[in-house]
């Protein structure tokens, strides 16, 4: 698109939650964007969501993550979310819709234990090889996550705590 070099001084969302502005890196791409193209990502203002409501969560408990766009976006590989816990949670199911489906199985034995479980920062969503472009325009989407805690992410309002740990009993 010749329209591209005028308007890549166009400032995006800032990476940092607050009201400040993050303009756009020689190239088009901005500072959270995976994406190789040449063309600018198209702003988008995510959503982080569960049904899973505030309690403990065992091993073997199923915590389903969704991640919305402002649009509909076409999904290509395996993109995942990295949680607080430093899991890596794979993309699930979505592509063609607004909403994307990352699915956490809880795991006992391996460190996932943690208070409030939540995404690891801003940029926990990685495309992972793989591509999350607009179904309409086929550009790469802004994958810039709210912050962690703050309106708009999955944990905000509530405490999902992933404990793994098994009782003792001592005398």
């Amino acid at each position: 698109c010749t329209a591209w070099p005028a308007i890549s001084a166009l400032l995006m969302q800032s990476k940092s939650g607050g009201g400040g502005i993050l303009p756009l890196l020689p190239g088009g791409s901005d500072a959270g964007s995976e994406s190789s193209s040449s063309t600018p990502a198209l702003a988008s203002t995510l959503i982080l969501t569960t049904t899973t409501t505030s309690g403990y969560y065992a091993s073997g408990t199923v915590i389903d993550i969704q991640v919305k766009f402002s649009e509909s976006v076409d999904v290509t590989g395996t993109p995942r979310l990295r949680l607080n816990n430093t899991v890596d949670v794979n993309y699930l199911s979505g592509t063609g819709t607004d909403t994307l489906l990352f699915r956490y199985t809880v795991q006992g034995g391996n460190s996932e234990d943690v208070v409030g479980l939540e995404t690891a920062s801003q940029t926990s969503l990685s495309l992972n090889g793989g591509t999350i472009v607009s179904t309409a325009t086929t550009t790469a989407m802004n994958l810039t996550l709210p912050v962690p805690g703050s309106a708009n992410s999955f944990g905000s309002g509530k405490v999902i705590v992933i404990d793994t740990t098994p009782p003792t009993i001592t005398n």
